[in-house]
């Protein structure tokens, strides 16, 4: 993320890992372009320097390496034991696929730091529909083996199959178990530091080799940046896009 935007999604995410009592899952929703990859790697990485990652994995319908749910497992499995595999034993397991992985995630558990997290980004990208709401319920059907131990960060677009699967637990999950993307102020005021940080970059480059010495104020005027803003209508993609043209 770039820096002072979506710090209290940042924030919040932090807390809810480190508090145990809190539900298993957060579901980072929005539709595209509303940032929800940008803050699962941000999160992905700030986990992973404190040894708090158990695995991820970033759906993406473009590439035929991250487009089935079949290739999760094996994915998370690897990145698992990369990490702490000297705490695994996995001579005894038999078998592949979801269930192998939570038998490796529940034999390590006692020895590791807890709770970790596997952050999955990009569901509605599986590109079967069965199979991605197949993937949440062998998630969700993980957590009595589990318990607070493993935490899942998931991210999606709000399709309607995935609405309603989420619907259906939430009694389990609790009512703050998704933050919504592109609908608050807050989104607003992050996309608005955006435009003026990057605006400011490029107004101080650009003097420095005469192209803007005559520009007084800021660049553009702050009644363009708030036009700007309104445009995006809480799409970060908007603004990316804005800056990279100009």
């Amino acid at each position: 993320c770039h820096p002072d935007t979506r710090i209290a999604v940042q924030d919040s995410l932090v807390a809810w890992r480190s508090n145990r009592t809190a539900g298993p899952v957060r579901l980072i929703s929005g539709w595209a372009g509303t940032g929800k990859t940008t803050i699962a790697q941000t999160m992905a990485e700030y986990w992973a320097k404190r040894g708090q990652l158990a695995g991820s994995f970033f759906f993406s319908r473009s590439s035929k390496d991250r487009d089935e749910t079949v290739l999760v497992p094996a994915t998370i499995l690897h990145q698992f034991l990369q990490i702490f595999g000297e705490h695994v034993d996995v001579g005894c397991l038999s078998g592949f696929g979801w269930s192998w992985l939570v038998d490796v995630l529940e034999s390590a558990l006692p020895s590791l730091p807890q709770p970790l997290v596997i952050v999955i980004d990009g569901l509605d990208e599986c590109t079967n529909i069965d199979d991605q709401v197949l993937f949440l319920r062998n998630i969700f059907n993980s957590f009595g083996r589990l318990g607070s131990s493993i935490k899942f960060l998931i991210s999606c677009r709000p399709e309607r199959h995935l609405e309603d699967f989420f619907n259906e637990f939430i009694l389990t999950l609790g009512p703050s178990y998704r933050i919504h993307l592109g609908q608050s102020a807050e989104d607003n005021d992050d996309i608005r530091t955006f435009f003026r940080v990057s605006f400011d970059r490029i107004c101080q480059h650009r003097r420095q080799d005469g192209a803007m010495s005559i520009t007084d104020g800021p660049w553009p005027s702050q009644e363009e940046i708030e036009e700007l803003v309104d445009r995006a209508s809480g799409q970060f993609i908007f603004a990316a896009t804005a800056v990279r043209f100009v």
